[in-house]
């Protein structure tokens, strides 16, 4: 039999099927090789964004520690707040005696202060830690008084004496250098005066320019009885929700005497009716004739900022805020700043009771205080505890601070410097 020759061709086909199926599958090797290695360059950029941004999240976490530290004065204000943006955990400690402690007051001069602040995105970790040299500078808020002008405190006449009517308890911060007013004060007398470094004067005008700029809300003047009976008293009320900083102004001032004063108010014992954080801005300050009592709760708080009246009639331009028979606020703390005088009399209008202010902070250019005839038994009391809870983390003080609701707030407090070379991260 004669043999037939293959078709012409058979085996480089078959050869050339060969070579596709194996370019086929060294492509699909290939195309899962990248995909593999896509998906691992992926994850680990995934991983190396995580660890930056909670890198980024952990040094924002100490600069806000120092904040919080400095604004209150304690090392456990560290941890206020937290958990916030991815900031899960935060510590200061500071060498204090013997021991080394985590909460309490920061002793300002003292050993280094350390903070570690811990954050997590994605569960991925970074610690950042640092020593910091604690420069304390003096609160303009965190103590009874402070002036840039010495206190006044009227000793009365022979006729009617006043001395020994009036009681500060509280820490002095003063420029002054007229110290006899301290002769006047019933014991004891404060604690404790602090006459360096300079005072400033308060940025009422830009305060309350800024301030004013933003969205304010309007006190509402209330006439006691109401209309059409004559009244006899009024009622200011500044009311917001619970905890919330609110502005508040008083829309055309209320100056029937046609005084240079916003507010210049003739009618007896108004009262001053707070809910929330009520800051009231007077731009040209305010003269109460009768006795103001504040109402409100324990975590309420009236901030009131005033500035200079001009005010010709009375004879003093320099007038900020005026309160010709004193104020009472045994429960609701109270913050008086005006770049004028500060002044609160107590004289005699048949009043029996004391006059108190259970916390207040008093920061003006001059403070002018005058006590009730001293045999009227009566008192002034003015009070600012030295560990009032309202200066402490989560205290009315520190959101002031933190929302920059007071005049130079952004200066008051204690600073941090970095101790070269205790820069430490660690973590995933």
């Amino acid at each position: 039999m004669t043999p037939h020759p293959s078709p012409a061709g058979a085996a480089e086909r078959g050869f050339v099927i060969v070579g596709v199926v194996m370019m086929v599958l060294a492509l699909t090797i290939l195309g899962l090789s990248l995909f593999s290695l896509s998906s691992y360059e992926a994850a680990f950029l995934r991983g190396s964004l995580d660890r930056q941004h909670a890198f980024d999240a952990a040094q924002s976490g100490i600069e806000r520690a120092k904040f919080q530290i400095g604004a209150s004065g304690r090392l456990e204000a560290a941890a206020a707040g937290l958990p916030l943006d991815h900031v899960i955990g935060a510590v200061a400690a500071q060498k204090q005696g013997p021991d080394t402690v985590t909460s309490g007051p920061v002793a300002w001069g003292g050993d280094d202060v350390r903070i570690t602040v811990t954050a997590s995105v994605n569960g991925t970790v970074r610690v950042v830690e640092g020593r910091f040299r604690p420069n304390g500078e003096q609160s303009y808020y965190r103590r009874l008084v402070t002036t840039r002008e010495s206190i006044v405190v009227d000793p009365g006449t022979v006729a009617v004496p006043r001395c020994g009517t009036v009681r500060l308890e509280g820490g002095v911060w003063t420029n002054g250098t007229d110290f006899s007013w301290q002769a006047c004060i019933v014991p004891p007398a404060y604690q404790p005066i602090a006459t360096t470094p300079e005072v400033p004067i308060p940025d009422v005008a830009g305060f309350i320019a800024t301030a004013g700029a933003g969205t304010t809300h309007p006190v509402v003047r209330v006439p006691v009885p109401a209309p059409p009976a004559t009244p006899t008293s009024v009622r200011y009320e500044l009311h917001g929700p619970a905890n919330e900083v609110r502005y508040y102004t008083l829309p055309g001032g209320h100056n029937p005497v046609g005084s240079a004063f916003t507010v210049d108010e003739p009618l007896g014992s108004p009262v001053i009716s707070v809910q929330g954080i009520a800051v009231w801005l007077l731009p040209r300050g305010a003269w109460f004739f009768s006795p103001v009592t504040v109402v409100g709760g324990p975590n309420d708080a009236l901030v009131i900022v005033a500035g200079r009246s001009g005010d010709a009639v009375r004879g003093n331009p320099d007038a900020g805020l005026t309160f010709l028979n004193s104020m009472h606020s045994p429960v609701v703390p109270v913050y008086l700043v005006s770049d004028g005088h500060v002044a609160m009399e107590n004289v005699n209008l048949g009043a029996t009771t004391d006059a108190t202010l259970a916390y207040a902070s008093i920061f003006a250019r001059r403070l002018m205080i005058s006590g009730r005839d001293a045999a009227s038994g009566t008192r002034l009391n003015l009070h600012h505890a030295a560990n009032a809870p309202q200066d402490g983390p989560g205290g009315v003080l520190e959101r002031l601070m933190q929302e920059r609701a007071l005049p130079n707030a952004a200066a008051s407090g204690g600073r941090f410097a970095l101790v070269p070379g205790t820069w430490r991260e660690s973590g995933d």
